[in-house]
């Protein structure tokens, strides 16, 4: 294929679409430390589907528990890029889909309840946390090694790396790895 702006286009949706998160399921190894302990949004809910535990979250608890979540996603596809294993679909794609689920748990909840019921600490915790996750996401999209190896995937379809036609189904829906639908 001889269309690098077309194959970085390519690679660039599917960090987008990796970027988020796959679920809002989340380990307890993901919240890094003693913050766990106080923050409700770093914690796993004994609620039936992990639901939040909307009783005990104030709003100083949003901005730490979004912080915490980018760190580690950061984290999780550095180990991702930095893999010395050839790059397939599942140690690349699917860990890409399965990275950030702290930080989409904690925003996902953050901007539900914001838009839900907003007042003016959380439209300030928006103003602050709005260009932090901006540039969060340019980290995740602009990393070289993991373009790498999404373009290796891209270039090189084999067995163990599906088509270009493939699809990952995330949560509600589907998102397009590879192809255009």
């Amino acid at each position: 294929m001889n269309h690098p702006g077309k194959l970085r286009r390519l690679a660039l949706a599917v960090l987008l679409s990796a970027a988020g998160g796959a679920s809002q399921a989340q380990t307890d190894q993901e919240t890094g430390g003693g913050i766990a302990k106080v923050n409700p949004l770093l914690t796993r809910s004994s609620l039936p589907n992990n639901m939040p535990r909307f009783d005990l979250i104030e709003d100083e608890h949003f901005l730490p528990a979004i912080e915490q979540g980018m760190r580690v996603q950061l984290a999780e596809v550095a180990e991702i890029a930095a893999n010395p294993a050839e790059p397939t679909f599942e140690n690349t794609i699917v860990a890409m889909e399965k990275s950030g689920q702290l930080l989409d748990r904690a925003a996902r909840i953050f901007f539900n309840i914001s838009s839900a019921d907003t007042n003016e600490t959380r439209q300030g915790i928006q103003r602050e946390v709005r260009p932090k996750l901006a540039a969060h996401r340019d980290a995740i999209l602009l990393d070289e090694a993991l373009f790498q190896r999404v373009a290796s995937l891209f270039e090189a379809p084999s067995p163990n790396n599906p088509s270009p036609g493939t699809r990952i189904s995330r949560g509600t829906g589907s998102s397009s790895v590879f192809g255009t639908g």
